[in-house]
């Protein structure tokens, strides 16, 4: 499994974006559900059971990169 670094993540607007830049849980888990959300949208996911889409998803949160 590979960890998700949020502090990393475009949507980190207050801590600096190096590996484990966020010192606040609770912020790196709305910045990393905010990263989520924008990637299962970018990708067009349909439904839960759209896997080829939420694949694609989860490649672009492991590759920090835009869908």
């Amino acid at each position: 499994m590979i960890p998700v670094q949020s502090s990393e993540c475009r949507f980190n607007e207050k801590y600096p974006r190096v590996h484990n830049g966020i010192t606040d849980t609770d912020y790196s888990i709305k910045v990393g559900i905010q990263h989520l959300a924008s990637c299962l949208n970018d990708s067009k996911v349909a439904s839960s059971g759209d896997t080829e889409h939420i694949s694609l998803a989860f490649k672009g949160i492991i590759m920090e990169t835009d869908i």
